[in-house]
């Protein structure tokens, strides 16, 4: 089955049967946060939905989940959760217990070089200048940063305007 999906452009991925699957629980806890920001007022319906879509969304084009939790640390995640569950008085935010686990074993991401993937076998400068590299070509392509070419030419330009 994978190699069909596949050999028709898909990007098959394996899941237990459960409800909602991956992607659709995923979304509906996020949807559901950002219709409580606006029910809230925390922000208005279009920085909520410009802030999803420039701020959450293009970072897990380029890092899943998971693996940013691992970027950052799962201690960022676990202290951050605690001050939001506090903060905010909902057990939503609480962490899992698998983030719990991962703070007393230690295996809190890439500064411990192990978290939810392995970093053992990998050169960690490596992965994340080329993960860097990827979110930066993401943002030139899509406007929202200035090819390195523009941005010099950009400078130039303002530079001479100012002399």
């Amino acid at each position: 089955m994978f190699q069909l999906l596949e050999g028709v452009g898909k990007v098959p991925v394996m899941c237990a049967p459960s409800p909602g699957f991956i992607v659709p629980r995923i979304q509906a806890l996020a949807m559901n946060e950002a219709a409580r920001l606006a029910e809230e007022g925390v922000a208005s319906i279009g920085d909520i939905d410009k802030a999803s879509r420039i701020g959450f969304g293009l970072r897990f084009a380029v890092l899943g989940l998971l693996e940013f939790i691992d970027w950052g640390g799962a201690d960022t995640l676990f202290h951050a959760s605690h001050y939001l569950r506090n903060s905010l008085k909902q057990d939503r935010f609480a962490p899992p217990k698998i983030i719990e686990n991962k703070m007393e074993t230690g295996d809190i991401g890439m500064k411990a070089q192990r978290g939810f993937y392995s970093f053992d076998d990998q050169n960690v400068d490596e992965y994340q200048i080329e993960t860097l590299r990827k979110f930066i070509d993401l943002l030139q392509h899509l406007g929202f940063i200035a090819s390195p070419k523009e941005a010099s030419l950009t400078v130039r330009e303002e530079g001479i305007k100012k002399h």
